[in-house]
């Protein structure tokens, strides 16, 4: 394993991506790109699962995003020149760390794998092998597992799949959005500016959707190749209740106009669904704030998203219980009158 100092620039420039000439050795087909924060446990697996594949010619890059744990100590011991470490001074999340893996990869293609996720060992191979056939296609994806607390499940069948221009089936969600399930060439992803690091969720999905909007073209690999854990060992952003609440109006905004034209019924069901849902979580999310006396920052994450109606409901669930004794005894005095804790 060969360490590297951070790189002084982050940011998807055309002279970022350009290989270091001073590096004489020949580039690899793929570069892998790792970002990883405080999951020293999870890592190597995932670098495992990477220095198992069946196609041999990548260069593996773990960055780690300002870990406070031992990451470093335990991917330093990893005993691999194909595998290198950049360590990033201060955290900037999940999409700063891929660019700057980006930036110092120096494959033709770019592999992204989570942390916390694994490939089976003929990932690669079978998606450069795909890439192959098609010349028209810029990147590829697979169909992906997920580990849950039953076990690993298998992807649903289907009969037909996205390739080509896949914007309809990212908005639809029909295809992979996980990063593990994508290898990309680079030469894309610099032309688009890699992943938006203004958002805190859905980077993948906006990468994707760039890509496609911009006439680059998808070809599948339409077998299970990854594992994406959701078993609840690891936090994840889709986890996150306010992470998924400002992703989702940032994704709204940005592609919702495109989405309502292009598949108007699906963007209806769209926003009923991801509001329901984000409205669960934020419940949940300003349970767990009163639980522990955080009642300002409750009230404070209810204000982006709860509509009026479950605005007032979640600022009555907030009251104390002397705030509810109070109006409870105005009301039988016919004073119904009450001032928001706001």
């Amino acid at each position: 394993m060969k360490p590297i100092t951070q790189p002084s620039r982050t940011s998807l420039s055309r002279r970022s991506l350009v290989p270091d000439s001073r590096d004489a050795a020949p580039p690899p087909r793929v570069s892998v790109v790792i970002p990883t924060y405080k999951r020293a446990g999870l890592v190597v697996r995932a670098i495992e699962s990477v220095l198992q594949q069946t196609f041999c010619d990548f260069e593996l890059i773990v960055v780690d995003d300002a870990s406070p744990d031992d990451t470093p100590q335990r991917v330093a011991t990893i005993a691999d020149q194909r595998v290198r470490l950049v360590r990033l001074a201060k955290n900037g999340g999940q999409a700063r760390a891929s660019n700057v893996g980006i930036a110092q990869a120096r494959g033709e293609y770019v592999a992204f794998l989570d942390d916390d996720d694994e490939w089976l060992p003929n990932k690669l191979e079978l998606q450069m092998a795909r890439l192959g056939q098609d010349g028209d296609a810029s990147a590829a994806y697979c169909r992906v597992y997920r580990q849950t607390p039953e076990g690993l499940q298998p992807p649903e069948p289907r009969s037909s799949f996205w390739e080509g221009d896949i914007t309809d089936g990212l908005f639809t969600q029909d295809v992979a959005m996980t990063p593990s399930a994508y290898i990309v060439k680079r030469s894309a992803l610099l032309e688009v500016g890699g992943f938006d690091e203004t958002l805190v969720a859905a980077q993948d999905m906006d990468l994707w959707l760039r890509l496609s909007q911009a006439g680059y073209r998808f070809a599948i690999v339409p077998e299970p190749l990854a594992i994406y854990h959701e078993d609840g060992a690891t936090a994840r952003v889709t986890n996150n209740a306010v992470a998924q609440a400002t992703g989702f109006i940032k994704i709204e905004r940005r592609w919702g106009p495109l989405m309502q034209e292009r598949v108007p019924d699906y963007y209806d069901r769209w926003v009923r669904n991801r509001t329901r849902k984000l409205r669960r979580a934020h419940e949940k999310l300003v349970k767990n704030m009163m639980r522990y006396g955080k009642r300002r920052d409750a009230q404070v994450a209810c204000l982006p998203l709860l509509q009026r109606r479950k605005l007032l409901r979640g600022l009555m669930m907030m009251e104390t219980a002397p705030e509810r004794e109070r109006r409870h005894e105005n009301r039988q005095h016919g004073d119904d009158t009450h001032t928001s804790p706001l």
